[in-house]
């Protein structure tokens, strides 16, 4: 039920964000986890994703949260702002049906 509602991905974000940083708690590596307002954009603010994994002063690990199909766009933009970012990880968490649009052009471009 808690995820039954579209939140705009704060819901999905809370429960991404709480398991990455018990990753930071328990682990060594996870040194840092950032979670940022889901309606802000990331790109005007310098982040590469709703979530972010801080090593050594600078991001390092990028993820991005949708309760919405992802398309296209949204894999090219994540991919922009964490090359812009120096992020060679992003890992998208997303909830919809159907999860992709365009599926084999998205399968195709994540395997470059």
């Amino acid at each position: 039920i808690f995820f039954f509602f579209l939140s705009n991905g704060v819901r999905l974000q809370i429960v991404t964000y709480s398991i990455f940083k018990t990753f930071s708690d328990s682990f060594p590596g996870y040194v840092y986890i950032r979670s940022y307002a889901t309606n802000s954009s990331d790109a005007s603010s310098g982040r590469a994703g709703d979530i972010e994994r801080w090593n050594n002063g600078k991001a390092d690990f990028a993820i991005e949260v949708k309760d919405r199909t992802i398309t296209i766009f949204d894999l090219e933009s994540s991919i922009l702002k964490c090359r812009t970012a120096n992020i060679r990880n992003l890992l998208f968490v997303a909830q919809a049906t159907p999860l992709l649009a365009d599926e084999n052009e998205i399968l195709k471009r994540s395997d470059r």
